[in-house]
């Protein structure tokens, strides 16, 4: 049995090397999130930095990383959400999604369960589990959105530009399944 724990250790120590972050890009990543060639250098996002509108309607998405920054290991982007804006109910079958509350209420809804989200309060959501998020108070709510991997960031900028277009878009070629049509736009 000894003589089998070093063939068993360099089976998972390989595995491991397969599935590790650096390699994430390798699974349904676009190509555009993968770095460059060189040193990666540290990214600083100041609050009074200008920021890349990404996505459409009432609500508001700035891309504050992205994946080409990240090396496709993630993204970030701060939402503002005004009163009775909400996301569609749909399923990320790529991403993990993280939700920092930073100010404001919105009601999720994540696998059958609701949660009243508050400022400092965080939401993580596997890939595969079907959620959604509204604002039913009367102020606007405020989160960061982090999405790993990367490469959804450049759905949300395809829906703000096509936004008629952006449930087929989403589910054609991100890998997103929408249970809920998407709110009518005023």
């Amino acid at each position: 049995m000894n003589m089998f724990k070093p063939i068993i250790l360099s089976a998972l120590i390989a595995l491991a090397l397969l599935i590790s972050p650096g390699h994430a890009h390798d699974f349904g990543q676009h190509e555009t999130d993968a770095a460059t060639d060189g040193p990666r250098t540290a990214t600083v996002v100041h609050a009074d930095d200008p920021r890349k509108k990404i996505g459409g309607g009432q609500d508001q998405f700035d891309l504050l990383v992205s994946g080409a920054e990240t090396d496709g290991q993630y993204f970030l982007m701060e939402a503002v959400i005004t009163p009775g804006g909400r996301a569609p109910e749909h399923v990320q079958t790529r991403e993990e999604e993280g939700f920092y509350i930073l100010s404001g209420t919105l009601n999720f809804y994540a696998d059958g369960q609701q949660v009243i989200a508050r400022a400092g309060t965080f939401i993580n959501i596997p890939k595969g589990v079907p959620h959604y998020f509204e604002n039913v108070s009367g102020e606007d709510a405020k989160m960061l959105i982090l999405l790993s991997p990367s490469g959804l960031e450049h759905w949300f900028e395809a829906a703000g530009e096509d936004p008629a277009n952006a449930r087929a878009l989403g589910e054609a070629e991100y890998g997103l399944e929408f249970i809920q049509d998407f709110p009518a736009q005023d």
